[in-house]
């Protein structure tokens, strides 16, 4: 079987494979192993998404925009950034490592927590995807890819101000500015975005504040990024269907400090961050109209939580860590070494060994803290870049030792080489993830984890081409990622428990692909840009004798489409669209059989008119009000319709 996919793979390598200019932002580049270089010099296959392409998108949040990507799968929970799990090519959100400016955004609590960054969308300056598992560069949790979110530095004079307001009491405010004169900037942004829910139990409010301070001079630059968000959300059925009303508040701080110098051959990169996040969830929603405490029980009208729910979920998670790399070039090489440190602390009444007793912060009287648990990450990591001729290798090891599950080394080689507009690009990757807190303590509402987890891990390859050809651009990839100690959430056959458990063998494999055309200006009349993907994959395993929460209920087939329009010199249209069909099912509340994912259509359009500094907007997500569903009996939104503006001041 295994002989069989290679070929397909060497088949598909000789065809096209594009590169997709107009998503990349040609700059240094945070992604391109332990070096910096230009996309161009990479070895590796990237995705660059850029702020033109997130300002012109109808998306609220910078992750629901990835959805629109054929490799990325964004398994929402109700949009708008209330919660996503954001994966890879099949893999799913534990295993896909999060960033925002190269620091790891990972929650050691849960995975559910990783997109929490306390930002507005109009400070993103892109986002870079890895498409394929790669540990020795990007560290743990990169099992099957990385996406880095990149903010904009305040390196200009300027500011912003946007309202938006729709269906469902949906509004969202946002202004922010940057100062900037004689290497030093500074800048200072806010947002506010709620609504009222698409139905019951679906509202949300979140707060964010986001600070910078950036500093440049001729041998490089350093900046430090700082903010705090705060989050509340109904969660109806988001983990359980057979607890609909629950609730979750989150709160996430976040400093991250950054650095880039080069003196002559000779580059130093480094960061070091403090994440703080922290988490209350109600298996039942409290507050007026809904459960309140009544006793020592959870009371609405005539409806009673059990006996065995004594209160909320509270937990804090505390990441501390850093990185410094330095990297030399000698002739054709560029040799690269370097650590990376990472502490992972949870205090919870729920996960973790029983420890002290503590006052929840902000919490009820009687909320305590009864559980706590730690371990600690080191990794050294060496790699050599070779650039000869129209050849770029890359290759390197990762040595990682960590406090709870011991040692292990991670190889990894990537190559490329050019050929006029094409290039041919193939890669070879030992990846890993640890397992979370929830993953190992977690028992309560039908939820079981496990002490006794292994680490999962995977080899994953990568083949494939890209082509420019006038006006067009062309990308086909194949990929496979052999994982072995998969971890997932299972339901056996007759059982009403979710339990966490290693899957021991899994192996998947398919194909993807990119084409778009971008006409020249002298005949683009009304398209701008027009552009189309695909993914196709399967695994050679199904949830036969069990129900998979995560690691078989991947994307096995997805179309996108995505189109700019100009209407009228100061009007343009951009059109975003995907059929997707997600592999695996659930069981409806009561059944014992499994339902099967259907196929699900999606569409949003944005109508932008750009009046010099101030743009205005009307936008229609679902627009064919298609029934959505990413996890099993947590409904989507439906056609949802909002207006807004957004007015920018210098430059």
């Amino acid at each position: 079987m295994r002989k069989g996919i290679l070929s397909i793979v060497l088949l598909l390598s000789a065809g096209l494979i594009i590169a997709q200019d107009t998503l990349q932002i040609d700059t240094l580049m945070l992604f391109d192993g332990r070096t910096r270089g230009n996309i161009n010099q990479s070895a590796r296959m990237l995705t660059l998404v850029n702020s033109k392409d997130l300002q012109k998108a109808p998306v609220h949040s910078v992750e629901d925009y990835l959805d629109y990507l054929p490799w990325l799968d964004l398994r929402s929970r109700g949009g708008l950034g209330v919660q996503g799990d954001l994966s890879v090519r099949g893999g799913n959100y534990e295993q896909t490592l999060i960033m925002l400016d190269g620091v790891p955004m990972s929650d050691a609590q849960t995975g559910h927590h990783n997109l929490n960054m306390p930002l507005p969308q109009e400070l993103y300056s892109g986002a870079e995807i890895s498409a394929n598992g790669a540990s020795r560069i990007y560290g743990p949790k990169a099992m099957s890819g990385a996406v880095n979110f990149t903010t904009q530095l305040p390196d200009r004079n300027g500011a912003f101000a946007s309202v938006f307001g729709g269906e469902n009491g949906f509004n969202r405010l946002a202004a922010g500015a940057s100062a900037y004169r004689n290497g030093w900037g500074v800048g200072l942004s806010g947002q506010r975005i709620a609504h009222d829910g698409y139905i019951k139990n679906t509202d949300m409010e979140q707060n964010n504040l986001f600070g910078q301070i950036y500093r440049k001079d001729k041998v490089g630059k350093i900046w430090a990024n700082a903010g705090i968000g705060n989050k509340r959300f109904g969660a109806q059925n988001f983990y359980s269907s057979r607890f609909p009303l629950q609730q979750e508040y989150t709160q996430t701080r976040m400093i991250n400090v950054h650095w880039e110098y080069q003196w002559g051959k000779w580059q130093w990169v480094g960061n070091s961050y403090y994440r703080y996040n922290h988490d209350r969830f109600e298996l039942y929603r409290e507050g007026d109209g809904w459960f309140v405490k009544t006793g020592s029980r959870y009371v609405k009208g005539k409806d009673t939580a059990p006996s065995w729910y004594a209160g909320h979920n509270y937990h804090q998670s505390l990441n501390r860590g850093g990185m410094t790399n330095i990297s030399r070039k000698f002739g054709v090489h560029i040799l690269a070494l370097g650590l990376e440190y990472r502490s992972e602390f949870i205090r919870s009444n729920v996960l973790g060994e029983p420890g002290d007793t503590l006052r929840v912060p902000f919490g009820p009287e009687g909320a305590r803290f009864t559980r706590s648990a730690r371990r600690e990450n080191w990794s050294g990591y060496l790699e050599d870049k070779t650039q000869w001729k129209d050849w770029v290798v890359s290759g390197g090891i990762l040595f990682n030792h960590n406090s709870a599950f011991g040692n292990g080394i991670f190889p990894g080689i990537e190559m490329a080489k050019k050929m006029g507009n094409s290039k041919v690009f193939a890669s070879v990757n030992k990846s890993f993830r640890f397992p979370t807190y929830t993953d190992l303590y977690y028992n309560i509402g039908g939820a079981k984890g496990s002490k006794l987890l292994k680490p999962e891990e995977a080899i994953c390859y990568e083949l494939g081409s890209q082509v420019r050809f006038k006006q067009h651009l062309f990308r086909l990839a194949a990929f496979s990622r052999d994982g072995r100690n998969l971890i997932d959430w299972v339901r056996f056959t007759g059982s009403a428990v979710d339990s966490a458990a290693n899957l021991t063998k899994v192996f998947y494999y398919g194909v993807d692909g990119y084409w778009e055309y971008t006409p020249q200006k002298h005949i683009a009349k009304v398209l701008q840009r027009i552009s189309a993907g695909f993914l196709i994959m399967n695994a050679d395993k199904k949830s036969e004798g069990f129900e998979s929460n995560y690691a078989l209920d991947f994307i096995g087939r997805k179309f996108t489409l995505q189109g700019d329009w100009k209407l009228h010199k100061r009007v343009n249209l951009t059109t975003l669209a995907y059929l997707q069909k997600r592999m695996g099912g659930y069981k409806l509340p009561g059944s014992t059989m499994e339902t099967a994912y259907p196929y699900a259509l999606a569409m949003d359009v944005r109508l932008t008119a750009n009046l010099k500094k101030l743009n205005l907007f009307a936008e229609a997500t679902n627009v064919f009000d298609s029934p959505m569903m990413d996890l099993g009996n947590v409904q989507l939104p439906g056609r949802w319709v909002k207006a807004g503006l957004i007015a920018r001041l210098g430059n």
